[in-house]
């Protein structure tokens, strides 16, 4: 249906049904609070100078504020402002990325596989949804027959169909299992933010993500992806029952080493030992 992201402060996900009223929910929230912030501003100036409005202006209504009306009078103003700065910069984002008719996880995609390498028989990648600007405008605050969609198939431009981002993506998810790294864990994790126990650079160069930190064990083993020097994302490589759900996360680099015969987990080398007697067998 064409996700966009999930919202926490609208508690929904924004996408193909409310695309367009989200937009609209980005540009009046400010609107409202420049309306507000004004109001207050000049409330809050005629009151610095009620002894000029009392002498100069007859009849003027005055401003009277106590010292807890005048505190959240300012801290309002700030408030104001701080939603008039970071929504209007995501309704710039979002109204940005509607005149490319892209949404984020679509931008996420472009960005990987322009820089991707490609076989010599691989064509360049092509969006297939940009219809132009205005007809992107169109698709998504006045839909026609000629440029709408039932959520599942699109309008796309001459050179493409509906399955070219598709196809681009399970090649860039191929080529990131290619890339996979299996680690031993060495070291016991929590799975906590803030794990003071690793050190204090470990704590200090935490993920700024809201992605999950999983609980590690000395003798696990993490399919690593990606990572930083601190840090590293993986999937925890489930043992006993495949049916479980995979685990994935951050975990402190130091807790995992790169994956060797020689220095192995007992457990592991177990494995590796029945695999080989099968196989003679």
């Amino acid at each position: 249906m064409k996700m966009d992201h999930h919202c926490p402060w609208i508690n929904t996900c924004c996408g193909y049904l409310n695309h367009a009223n989200f937009i609209y929910f980005l540009f009046f929230a400010p609107c409202g609070c420049i309306h507000g912030a004004f109001i207050l501003i000049g409330s809050l100036i005629q009151l610095l100078n009620n002894p000029y409005y009392l002498y100069h202006m007859n009849g003027e209504p005055m401003v009277q504020l106590s010292i807890l009306g005048f505190i959240i009078v300012v801290f309002s103003i700030g408030l104001a402002v701080g939603v008039i700065v970071a929504v209007g910069m995501l309704f710039c984002i979002q109204f940005h990325e509607v005149l490319k008719n892209e949404t984020a996880i679509e931008s996420w995609i472009i960005e990987k596989a322009k820089s991707r390498e490609r076989d010599p028989s691989e064509s360049e990648f092509i969006y297939p949804y940009n219809l132009g600007w205005k007809n992107n405008l169109k698709l998504v605050f006045w839909p026609t027959d000629e440029i709408k969609s039932n959520g599942i198939s699109w309008p796309v431009i001459d050179s493409c169909n509906q399955y070219t981002l598709t196809v681009e993506q399970l090649i860039q998810k191929a080529q990131k299992k290619e890339r996979v790294v299996l680690l031993d864990i060495v070291q016991n994790y929590s799975g906590y933010w803030f794990p003071f126990s690793k050190g204090c650079r470990v704590v200090y160069n935490i993920p700024c993500s809201d992605e999950a930190r999983i609980p590690l064990s000395v003798g696990d083993v993490v399919e690593v992806s990606r990572g930083r020097r601190y840090w590293l994302y993986g999937t925890k490589v489930n043992k006993e029952d495949t049916d479980q759900p995979r685990v994935r996360g951050w975990f402190p680099r130091c807790c995992a080493r790169e994956r060797n015969t020689k220095e192995m987990s007992q457990d592991i080398k177990s494995e590796i030992e029945d695999e080989n007697e099968k196989k003679k067998n």
